[in-house]
């Protein structure tokens, strides 16, 4: 129950976003909504505040990296702000083998040096 006066915490409010953005990645959804709505995570990723980055990476991107088809489905919509926040979430929780090849660093450089071959 919310005290009288007192806002919602922003982790509740913005828990309300993500439900709509991880159901629409799940299934198909809008795709201007989901444009605005990683252009605002960019936005969000590359801010000065602290604070504001942790509520992206805490309120979303934690949870996103454990979904390597979901993750798949945002990488293509990220800025490179949000796919460095995403990239250093998946290191720190060992969810590396998630992200796209691409954004693999071990692979980046296994895959050149098997190329060279």
């Amino acid at each position: 129950m919310r005290k009288r006066g007192r806002h919602p915490s922003p982790y509740l409010v913005f828990a309300a976003l993500t439900a709509m953005v991880t159901e629409a990645l799940d299934f198909g959804g809008d795709p201007s909504f989901l444009a605005k709505v990683f252009d605002a995570f960019e936005k969000m990723a590359s801010n000065g505040d602290r604070e504001v980055v942790t509520l992206l990476q805490v309120g979303f991107v934690e949870n996103l990296v454990k979904f390597p088809n979901r993750l798949a489905s945002a990488w293509e919509r990220m800025g490179p702000a949000t796919q460095k926040l995403t990239t250093d979430t998946a290191k720190a929780w060992n969810r590396e083998m998630n992200l796209p090849v691409s954004a693999r660093t071990g692979e980046k450089s296994n895959a050149k040096a098997h190329a060279a071959r």
